[in-house]
């Protein structure tokens, strides 16, 4: 190993070694772990991180009895698991060559690029003193196998990159002095093998049968004949190479097919047992120089009286014949490469097959083309090795003959003559997990270099499509010439089932699974021959939709799409869809719509929305035409709203969700809605359509709402933020940040609107918060200032109004201390009251007792009456206001406040479910005995007020009253927690 990497300039290395007795027994074996092999010992080389070998194992067999003379004596080697990787730099100088010699190739060279002659360099490498390794080693190895072992090779010439993988490697090596032989025998698999450019061999077997004899006096490589099998094709190859002279080839290939091997290429077990007849040969030389040019390659092959029964049919393909030759010419670029067909013709069932085909100069291609094929074509899928087609029938006339040249300073083909029909009768296939084509009908002619395609009918599973239009410069595919391609198209469908005509892509029907009808559809579609010929998921297309009508069946009412422009491509090695500028019409609403798509071969599909909305109904748009829209849902939306989701694999499930809006607004018969800065973020999004239409009613998710401002005719409130927990239609609401009370509470809201008899649940609670600022947000106004608590339990069921108000049951508790009441000193008014003053208790009742009154009146129609007096205040020491709900009868449980010198009380109910109302206020003694008092009754749309009830004599003061003077023995008013503020105090 040491005089290896001394005599080398290639360094080998192993982590671990040690005996293994029984990989190449009887003899005993060294085992090499960890093995590699670097390009250089060199440390300041740039290349020296270029690897040749990484390899699990390499054992190496040992005669042990020469071991026990002193004398190693290895005549197998095994490589185990591993990758080896050849790099043919820009200077044309190769890795494992470097690595063998012991020369200095021009480093500066490989880094700019600059060519050295490679036969020179090869001259070097034979005359280096590596190669005088055989000076001091004679190594003779009768067995070399490889497993399981991949070589990766990249040309950083032409940029380019092939992958073989080795099955199974086996040979023999001689290393002498004037020679090095190897016997060779190898099963390979081309995963990925680069020939010409934009030619790639992929997955394809090959297996090697060689005897190669380098001479290193001469220089030459002798190939012995050898058999080269590639997939069932069978190929002899014999012939050398002079690295002396240029690297100049001298081999022949020979192909003749008679074992029939060649045609187990294109037939199956079928076709092979019903061929009647035939001949296949491909024969050719390869010679000449490779240093600065291209050997030349000349090629003859052709069919010979082929005749294939078709016995599913009773018919036969009959003296088929066919002669063509290539010949490469000696340019790198093929400009001088000529391939001809000079005849292809034969009897096929149904009709015939008559051609020819010649193309010269593959850099400014002259062409001449006929093309005349007349055929039915049942019965060809079972004899022919069609693997990924299960069906095949119809019939096909294909009449083209196209004579001319390619221009290559005009960019165009300039058509000689040009003549084409193509037409489909009852054409079916079926490529299984892609597409199934019951029946293709119609008529293609080409004009120069446009398609014309009329009523072409194509009926595919469940769907239909009935084509006109044209397609531009399609032509320049088979040229391989940058051209734009422009289709123009209408497209009409009663049923499109999209999910299933993309089924060969389980993410778009994941992400859409319906089907559209009743589409009409005008578009343009822009390519080029090179996005269609180079892509890796999906060919890059820019469609321009002019005008389209359609019905996205359960999910959108018609859509009228006025313009839109569709782009496919890849981002992110992702297939991509980007649809700008749609102008959609939905139920009258106009929408101006930007849709990103993105689908990765593995993960969640992601779709962002952009979209501006103009009298959107969302009751017409999510509820079906039986339903009955609801009033909140009958309005008209309008703005600009953002949308972000990763579509999962169940086909109603999103992982994410995500919406963004600057500013929305939502108008009703009775209400505005505004709302900003909008942020809904919600993920493990899921809902079924299977029993019930509205995906609300079955949707379940876990989201996060936050806005800058949310605006009603009824409040206006800033900086919310609430956590949302949806399960099956049932919606949990938690404020995490909400100011209606200036101060953040605990909470919930618990909703479900679409069972049955749908129910709302609110529990919630504040402590200490500004009741001026609850007023303010109410847009109410401010009268009232001070600290409250609030409690709330309410739950409210049924289907309407009235349903509503007789099911409400729960509680309402509102507390505080130290209030301001603005407008009115009521210690004063009371003070002095007579009976000709204009003093209503119900208003002050209203104002203070229930607050709740302010909110629904807007705080001014009783406070307008009442608290008039600009500069007067009333200090409200104590509040207290406890209703109970029972199927929607509100009671007054202990409802209260204190003044500095009064205690007032209102005791009664309100009934919901009959709309009544029985409510007192009363100022009260300090006993809790009704001193004045006052009722409401009637309606809640038609309330009625008492006259003031005073207790006691016309004349006597009021404060004697208060303080006691009807005794102990009144009726008392109110047992509830306040106390009078003079109890206690002396008169």
């Amino acid at each position: 190993m040491l005089s290896l990497n001394k005599n080398q300039n290639g360094e080998i290395g192993f982590s671990e070694i040690s005996l293994s007795p029984f990989v190449h027994f009887p003899a005993a074996s060294v085992r090499l772990h960890g093995f590699s092999y670097i390009e250089t010992k060199r440390r300041d080389s740039v290349f020296n991180i270029d690897t040749l070998a990484v390899l699990q194992n390499v054992y190496a067999a040992i005669n042990i009895t020469d071991l026990i003379k002193g004398k190693i004596n290895i005549s197998e080697i095994t490589l185990d698991i591993g990758k080896i990787y050849l790099i043919k730099y820009p200077d044309s100088s190769i890795n494992l060559l470097n690595a063998f010699s012991s020369i200095n190739i021009g480093q500066s060279n490989r880094e700019t690029g600059d060519k050295e002659n490679i036969s020179d360099t090869s001259n070097k490498l034979i005359q280096s003193d590596t190669l005088k390794l055989s000076d001091e080693l004679d190594i003779s190895l009768e067995k070399i196998a490889l497993k399981e072992i991949t070589v990766e090779f990249r040309d950083l010439i032409k940029i380019e990159k092939s992958i073989i993988e080795l099955n199974k490697l086996n040979a023999s090596f001689h290393y002498q002095s004037d020679f090095i032989q190897s016997r060779l025998k190898a099963h390979l698999n081309l995963l990925e093998l680069s020939l010409l450019e934009k030619f790639t061999i992929t997955d394809k077997n090959l297996h090697i049968e060689t005897d190669i004899l380098f001479n290193r006096n001469n220089k030459k490589i002798e190939i012995k004949p050898s058999l080269l099998t590639f997939e069932e094709a069978n190929f002899e190859l014999s012939g050398s190479v002079d690295l002396a002279n240029n690297v100049d080839f001298d081999l022949v290939i020979d192909g003749s097919d008679s074992d029939f091997s060649f045609f187990q290429l294109w037939l199956s077990d079928t076709g092979l047992e019903n061929l009647q007849s035939g001949d296949i040969y491909f024969r050719g030389t390869v010679k000449g120089p490779a240093n600065n040019y291209m050997p030349q390659m000349d090629f003859v092959f052709g069919l010979n009286d082929v005749n294939l029964y078709l016995p599913d049919v009773k018919a036969s393909v009959s003296g088929l014949q066919l002669e063509g030759f290539f010949n490469s010419g000696t340019k790198n670029d093929f400009s001088g490469a000529k391939l001809q067909i000079k005849k292809l013709k034969g009897l096929l069932p149904g009709g015939h097959i008559n051609a020819h085909f010649l193309l010269e100069n593959f850099v400014e291609p002259r062409f001449d083309i006929l093309w005349d094929l007349k055929t039915d074509l049942r019965g060809f899928k079972n004899v022919l090795k069609i693997q990924s087609i299960d069906s095949l029938e119809g019939e096909v006339v294909i009449y083209d003959k196209l004579k001319g040249y390619f221009d290559v300073e005009t960019n165009e083909i300039v058509e000689e003559e040009s003549e084409s029909t193509i037409i489909f009768d009852s054409l079916s296939i079926l490529i299984p997990d892609v597409i199934r084509v019951k029946c293709l009908d119609g008529e293609v002619t080409r004009n120069l270099d446009t398609l014309e395609i009329v009523d072409l009918i194509c009926i595919t599973e469940d769907s239909d499509f009935l084509i006109n239009g044209s397609i531009v410069n399609l032509l320049y595919l088979i040229l391989d010439k940058e051209k734009e391609i422009v289709a123009n198209l209408n497209i009409k469908s009663e049923i499109f089932d999209l999910p299933q005509f993309f089924a060969f892509d389980p993410n778009v029907g994941h992400s859409f699974p319906y089907r559209i009808t009743d589409l009409d559809m005008d578009v343009i579609a822009i390519t080029s021959t090179t996005k269609l010929l180079e892509f890796n998921y999906n060919p890059e297309i820019q469609f321009e939709i002019r005008q389209m009508n359609a019905t996205i069946e359960d999910l959108f009412p018609p859509i009228t799409i006025y313009k839109g422009d569709i782009l496919l491509a890849k981002k992110e090695e992702r297939i991509y869809m980007d649809f700008q500028n749609f102008d959609l019409d939905v139920e009258g609403s106009f929408r101006n719509a930007k849709v990103e798509y993105i689908s990765p071969p593995i993960g969640p599909d992601i779709v962002i929305v952009e979209v501006s909305v103009s009298d959107l109904n969302p009751g017409k748009l999510l509820l079906d035409e039986v339903d009955t829209i609801p009033q909140w849902a009958n309005g008209s939306l309008n703005g600009f709203v953002k949308t972000e989701l990763e579509i999962g694999l169940d086909t109603l499930d999103f992982e994410t969700f995500n919406i963004e809006t600057d500013e929305l607004s939502y108008y009703t018969e009775t209400d505005t809605f505004e709302i900003n800065n909008l942020t809904i973020k919600a993920s493990r999004i899921d809902y079924s359509l299977e029993e019930i239409f509205n995906p609300l009613a079955t949707l379940s998710f876990n989201a996060s709402i936050d806005a800058s401002r949310f605006y009603s005719n009824h409040f206006e409130v800033e900086d919310i933020s609430y956590e949302v927990d949806a399960r099956e239609g049932t919606y949990s609401v938690i404020p995490e940040k909400i100011q209606f009370f200036g101060e953040e509470g605990k909470g919930m809201y618990i909703v479900s609107p679409f069972i049955e008899v749908p129910n709302y649940k609110l529990i919630y609670s504040v402590n200490q918060f500004r009741i001026d600022d609850f007023l303010k947000n109410m847009l109410t106004d401010t009268i009232l200032t001070g600290n409250m608590d609030l409690d709330i339990d309410v739950t409210l069921s049924g289907n309407d109004q009235e349903a509503l108000f007789s099911n409400l049951n729960g509680y309402i508790n509102i507390s505080g201390e130290n209030l301001t009441l603005y407008g009115i000193d009521l210690d004063k008014v009371i003070e002095k009251y007579n009976r000709s003053q204009k003093f209503n208790l119900v208003d002050i009742g209203a104002v203070v007792i229930s607050p709740y009154a302010l909110i629904l009146t807007k705080g001014s129609d009783f406070a307008r009456l009442a608290l008039g007096n600009i500069g007067e205040t009333t200090t409200i020491t104590n509040f207290i206001s406890t209703w109970d709900m029972v199927e929607g009868k509100i009671i007054l449980k202990d409802v209260a406040f204190s003044t500095e010198k009064n205690l007032i009380a209102g005791k009664g109910s309100i009934d919901l479910a009959t709309d009544s109302l029985d409510v007192t206020i009363a100022v009260l003694d300090k006993n809790r005995c009704s001193v004045l008092s006052q009722t409401l009754f009637g309606t809640m749309e038609n309330p009625q007020q008492s006259e003031i009830k005073i207790v006691g004599t016309v004349l006597a003061p009021i404060t004697n009253l208060i303080n006691g003077a009807l005794g102990k023995d009144c009726e008392v008013f109110y047992d509830g927690k306040l106390e009078h503020p003079l109890k206690g105090k002396k008169k």
